[in-house]
């Protein structure tokens, strides 16, 4: 029918006529950002595409509507393809805000979130704790935990939000607070137990570790058992010195069996277990990982780490064949 109202994301509208409202103004140029950003994905070229859906980001962050969520998605699909975890989160937890808020048929995602755990496979929270990385997770973190977490809905999402905040703290060298409180999906207990299983507590180490075998032993997905070996290496990088070895192995479990699905989260336990062999003065065995990193991931950010640098500057020279050998 003629008189039917037909909804439009900003990035569909070319002009409008009569319009000489600043702020509609702004909302039309933003719609043609997000549009060449859009297209600058489709076409393979995500670097291109980060100025322009960052500029319109801003200005719909905080907007209700399929607009807002469009431009989260896009965002947080340009962000995870450039290897850019913890800039990633924002978008992806706005994203699930919208998702809950829209009313009315949403365009397909262009990052797919599992369903069922209500999580990114590829954004495990898990981050490298660089001196640079450190500077981005704290300033993510206080974005993400703003007005004391409020923006977010209560119930997974507003979990979500507190257990990444967390991750993001650890990364900037910051010990978070407890997680007290009960998981409402299997999704933020699985996230909730990585967090904790890094707790300067004992006891929460051990009792996150106790969940994260059980998903090892439970779950069907993959990226769900390499999220827990990740997090049970990590822990176990904590505790005694034979502890730690068991904890070098579950790590290398990740790039060893996931890699290829999990390219960031393995070059993180790459690099932890090449810090702890170095820490234990296997520099040589060290030495190895980072070889291995360098050749299935050359743009990681953990390259970046002064202490691994370091590690390569004193071993003698080794020729990899493999995950450390």
């Amino acid at each position: 029918m003629a008189d039917t109202p037909v909804l439009l994301t900003w990035d569909r509208v070319r002009s409008l006529e009569g319009a000489d409202d600043p702020a509609i103004g702004a909302y039309a140029a933003a719609g043609e950002a997000l549009w060449r950003g859009i297209e600058r994905l489709d076409r393979g070229d995500p670097i291109a595409a980060l100025v322009v859906l960052e500029t319109a980001f801003e200005t719909f962050e905080n907007e209700p509507g399929p607009t807002a969520r469009l431009a989260a998605d896009a965002l947080l699909t340009a962000r995870l393809t450039l290897g850019e975890a913890e800039a990633s989160v924002v978008p992806w937890l706005h994203a699930l805000e919208r998702e809950a808020t829209v009313i009315g048929p949403i365009a397909p995602r262009r990052t797919q979130i599992d369903d069922e755990w209500g999580l990114i496979a590829e954004l495990a929270p898990v981050f490298v704790p660089s001196r640079i990385a450190a500077r981005v997770a704290a300033d993510v973190a206080a974005d993400v935990a703003a007005d004391d977490f409020e923006r977010w809905t209560d119930g997974p999402n507003k979990r979500l939000a507190e257990v990444y905040a967390s991750a993001l703290l650890l990364a900037a060298g910051q010990s978070p607070p407890p997680l007290d409180w009960d998981p409402p999906t299997e999704g933020v207990r699985l996230a909730r137990a990585m967090v904790e299983a890094r707790s300067n507590d004992p006891r929460r180490r051990a009792a996150a570790r106790e969940e994260l075998r059980a998903f090892v032993s439970d779950a069907a997905r993959p990226w769900v058992r390499a999220w827990s070996h990740a997090g049970i290496g990590l822990s176990l990088l904590a505790e005694s010195e034979g502890e730690r070895l068991a904890g070098i192995g579950h790590l290398l479990v990740v790039p060893s069996v996931y890699g290829e699905a999990q390219p960031y989260l393995a070059g993180v336990c790459l690099a932890e277990a090449a810090q702890a062999l170095a820490d234990a003065g296997r520099t040589d065995d060290a030495a190895r990982l980072l070889d291995t990193l360098t050749r299935i991931a050359p743009r990681h950010p953990a390259l970046a780490l002064p202490s691994l640098r370091g590690i390569r500057a004193i071993s003698a020279p080794t020729q990899t064949n493999g995950i450390g050998s």
